[in-house]
């Protein structure tokens, strides 16, 4: 797969990643590089399972590089339908209000927890 967010960089692939689900940790600038292998990712899911789940733990997020940016909205398009629980740990409010707005296009559910509750975010997504 391309380079996606790796242990190596500030966004990391979790280890809590496994079948339809996808855990990330997400900490730095997200690039063109990493959300390409992010969307092959999304796909494999896809293929495999008929399905995916997203989790995302955000740690003082700093934004987008515009072009990823740009990848992140025509995602909701040709995926959203596919995402069946969407789970958002800690986000800035410019994440939640991007991600609501993207709420049509998401076949499934979506839920923001808090820090403090990481664990019934995990739980939550994993159901």
């Amino acid at each position: 797969m391309g380079e996606d967010m790796t242990p190596t960089g500030t966004n990391q692939l979790m280890p809590e990643s496994g079948g339809p689900l996808l855990c990330y940790h997400v900490a730095g600038p997200v690039t063109v590089e990493e959300y390409s292998g992010f969307l092959e990712r999304v796909q494999a899911c896809i293929r495999d399972h008929g399905e995916f789940r997203l989790l995302l733990l955000y740690d003082n997020f700093p934004g987008w590089e515009a072009e990823a940016a740009n990848m992140d909205v025509s995602f909701y398009i040709e995926y959203g339908r596919y995402l069946k629980k969407f789970c958002l740990i800690n986000p800035p409010e410019k994440e939640i209000m991007s991600k609501m707005i993207s709420r049509p296009m998401i076949g499934g559910e979506l839920r923001v927890f808090s820090l403090e509750h990481k664990d019934q975010a995990f739980a939550w997504v994993r159901s």
